[in-house]
């Protein structure tokens, strides 16, 4: 009886196309586990954006008392100090009849000796002035940002109530943060926020009075951006504007820089960035003009109600807005074309001897030797 055949002792010879089969088949396992685990990373890193953006929209809780001010604000006509139209165009009425009245040109003092005693104790308090408002703005600029890129994220997110469920593009989302209805209407934290900064432009007029005592002249773009903003402030907001958190934001990150310029100007200190400040106002208006101006067209064509296509507003802030913003980008760049423009080199160390107009969207600079 023959026995079984003996199996082969030496196993057979793996080939280059085995290798690279199993090559093949590893990587398909480590793509299908990449695949898994990012589908449950991207899953609950989208959960964790939403959830954080949907937090994130509650009034902030770091301001003492800011949580109770702003849940269910609502900026209404009438209602809170200030707000009825008549009070801005009546205070914007008499800061410039006060002005005219004491002159654009300076208060003259009857000596040099009583020049530098009044200038001596005034140059402290416009310092604290400014370090205010540049205070002010910061925290303003804080919440405001806080608030409205919560807003954007719940908008690509989905926890904004993106349409059709899901989040939304990156456009959709920017568009609906200019022009959405919820970027207003319950959305109590914003309207406070912009009722703060509209109050905040009565107190900025105190600008004036102090370059009137320290007998420094008021230069039109001075009187004019502050009576003009105090009515702009006061308008979009009892016309209902969304889209006025972008020049309001804007307006506050710069005033944070130029006003903390004014009060080092005013203690004596040289700053040598106030020619990239004027450059960055005129940025802001460059940014503000654009997108204010989408929102008007958009407003004009569909409408002013988000729900049906349009931009949240009307079609008198739209006017007020778009002549107020465009008139301030065409005066800042005026302004920049005197002080630094080509032809006009300066002595290091020199300043431009046109101070009448010195880089002006709030306070003028007191300079030390001036």
């Amino acid at each position: 009886m023959r026995g079984a055949p003996k199996s082969e002792s030496c196993p057979r010879k793996r080939s280059a196309d085995d290798g690279a089969g199993a090559t093949l088949l590893f990587r398909a396992h480590v793509g299908s586990l990449c695949g898994v685990v990012f589908y449950f990373v991207s899953d609950m890193a989208s959960a964790a954006a939403a959830a954080a953006a949907s937090a994130a929209m509650s009034p902030a809780s770091w301001v003492p008392g800011w949580a109770d001010m702003a849940t269910g604000f609502a900026f209404v006509e009438g209602e809170l100090p200030l707000s009825r139209r008549t009070w801005a165009r009546g205070a914007a009425c008499l800061y410039l009849a006060l002005l005219y009245y004491f002159g654009t040109e300076g208060r003259k003092g009857s000596g040099e000796r009583d020049k530098k005693k009044r200038v001596g104790g005034l140059r402290l308090a416009f310092a604290l002035h400014n370090f205010l408002l540049s205070g002010v703005s910061l925290v303003l600029f804080v919440l405001l940002a806080r608030n409205i890129g919560a807003r954007f994220f719940g908008y690509l997110s989905g926890a904004g109530g993106a349409r059709g469920g899901g989040g939304g593009g990156l456009l959709d989302s920017a568009h609906r943060l200019v022009c959405e209805r919820g970027m207003l209407v319950g959305n109590g934290e914003a309207q406070l926020i912009y009722y703060g900064n509209y109050l905040l432009k009565f107190y900025e007029l105190l600008d004036t009075a102090f370059l009137v005592a320290l007998g420094k002249p008021v230069a039109f773009l001075h009187w004019y951006h502050h009576s003009a903003t105090l009515l702009l402030t006061s308008v979009q907001q009892i016309e209902g504007s969304a889209v006025q958190w972008t020049p309001i934001l804007l307006n506050l990150g710069v005033h944070v820089l130029m006003y903390s310029y004014y009060a080092l100007a005013a203690l004596g200190v040289r700053c040598w960035w106030k020619q990239s400040l004027t450059t960055l106002q005129i940025t802001q208006f460059v940014v503000d003009v654009s997108v204010i101006t989408y929102c008007s067209v958009l407003m004009f064509l569909k409408g002013g109600d988000s729900d049906f296509g349009g931009c949240q507003g009307t079609r008198a802030g739209a006017i007020n807005g778009c002549l107020i913003l465009y008139s301030y980008l065409v005066l800042f760049v005026k302004l920049y074309r005197d002080l630094y423009g080509a032809g006009k080199p300066l002595p290091r160390g020199k300043t431009p001897a046109r101070k009448s107009a010195r880089l002006s969207s709030g306070a003028m600079a007191v300079d030390k030797n001036s």
